[in-house]
């Protein structure tokens, strides 16, 4: 019986051990690397409402907005200069790049965005800033941006909050310059 007591023991002490064993092992191994899908890449929206100053930092406190670039868009000479559209000689508009994530926020979400930054019905510049360049566009990159601006335009206007009729203009996207290093963030 001493025999059997003393093997019960052993046995009982060496599964101890391996449980100990199993335990420190599953605590202490090193945490596997977990497998993560790429990104995909940030859509676009391209808006003009006048200075892209303020229209750039606007869309900037957009939850899901990852980064804003202030440029020019819908002019035909290439590479232009902030000087050279300020003046209005190049037939661009002041364009801010609206990169955002479309699962954190939608593109109705930032034409709604867009509406609070602009007086829609001024189509010759922006509240001081007068000019073509100032001019408030949408501009569009496919058929649901387009489709989604114009009914986002349509509510606005039988709303009523505005008497006049809306002068925002909706274009196809262009080439799209970005302004000097010194333009953004500003």
């Amino acid at each position: 019986m001493k025999q059997a007591t003393k093997s019960f023991l052993q046995g009982l002490a060496m599964l101890s051990l391996c449980l100990a064993a199993l335990v420190f092992a599953n605590n202490h191994q090193q945490a596997s690397t977990p497998v993560s899908m790429p990104a995909s890449p940030p859509a676009i929206a391209y808006f003009a409402g006048g200075c892209f100053w303020c229209t750039e930092s606007d869309f900037e406190s957009v939850y899901g907005v990852s980064e804003v670039v202030s440029g020019f868009m819908g002019g035909p000479e290439k590479n232009p200069a902030y000087k050279q559209v300020a003046m209005g000689k190049t037939g661009h508009v002041e364009t801010v790049a609206v990169y955002y994530d479309n699962t954190r926020v939608s593109y109705t979400t930032l034409l709604q965005a867009f509406w609070r930054q602009i007086y829609p019905t001024d189509g010759d510049g922006q509240f001081v800033d007068r000019g073509y360049q100032y001019s408030p566009v949408i501009f569009v990159k496919n058929v649901e941006q387009r489709q989604a601006a114009q009914q986002s335009m349509s509510e606005l206007a039988a709303s009523g909050r505005y008497q006049a009729e809306l002068k925002v203009r909706l274009l196809d996207v262009a080439a799209f310059w970005p302004a000097e290093s010194h333009h953004q963030d500003y």
